[in-house]
């Protein structure tokens, strides 16, 4: 293995698809006293291959985004994937104190509690000391595999806040009507429903945005960056993907 600080492939424009380091792998087998690289076209089962990285700067800048502090209503993202075996990580940060989050994904259509493809609780942890600091794993992240994103298309990203984080009360009390299955509900029951919002109650944050009020809401911001596999093809002289995808975190 041989590791290359700086792409040295770059009269070709498929160079601008690498933004990294360069690793130079061969495979050796090793024949009595001899040793022989090995030729990994075609192969019958896929090589695995860990390689550490830096942190990546986000494909997107850092924006902030205004949310009703319920644990109800769900605000939606999307993300265009137009190739697949890429993995890409988005990072979802309250900027509330204490405040956890319910990721949601689900491709083609908007998720919901009962109906996702993936689901993360966000901040996750359990990767830390007990400071909440020394981390392996940025606990604000959730990890879409190239296993995952295998289709071309529209993923909706669900951002939900989890009960008990929010930090202000309903003025009024409502009394328990009765959980799912076929229970009966008593005659007097009175579900309490917030009026509906003369603003849009969610959406991207702004000074001075019309309809935010810091009493009801919370801003987080949300970060995506794309993690791609590519390798020098000699016999193409130039970068390609094929028969290289990213699989996951170890």
């Amino acid at each position: 293995m041989l590791y290359i600080p700086t792409n040295p492939f770059t009269w070709d424009k498929s160079s601008e698809l690498v933004t990294t380091s360069i690793l130079d792998v061969k495979v050796i087998a090793s024949l009595g006293l001899t040793r022989q690289v090995i030729n990994i076209s075609n192969l019958a089962e896929e090589i695995d291959l860990e390689i550490p990285f830096e942190p990546l700067t986000p494909l997107s800048a850092s924006e902030v985004f205004f949310k009703q502090r319920d644990n109800e209503s769900i605000q939606y993202h999307i993300s265009e994937v137009d190739t697949t075996n890429d993995a890409m990580e988005f990072y979802v940060k309250s900027l509330g104190e204490q405040e956890q989050m319910t990721i949601l994904v689900k491709y083609g259509a908007k998720p919901t509690i009962l109906e996702y493809d993936l689901q993360a609780k966000l901040p996750n942890f359990s990767s830390c000391s007990s400071e909440h600091d020394n981390c392996t794993e940025n606990p604000y992240g959730i990890f879409l595999p190239s296993t995952y994103l295998n289709k071309e298309g529209t993923y909706y990203i669900g951002v939900k806040y989890e009960a008990g984080s929010q930090r202000d009360v309903h003025s009024r009390e409502r009394r328990d009507c009765g959980k799912g299955g076929r229970i009966k509900r008593s005659l007097n029951c009175i579900e309490y429903k917030d009026p509906p919002p003369t603003q849009p109650p969610n959406g991207k944050f702004a000074p001075n945005q019309e309809g935010y009020d810091q009493s009801k809401h919370s801003n987080y911001t949300m970060e995506s960056l794309g993690l791609g596999c590519n390798y020098w093809n000699p016999s193409s002289n130039q970068f390609s993907g094929g028969g290289c995808r990213v699989r996951g975190k170890y």
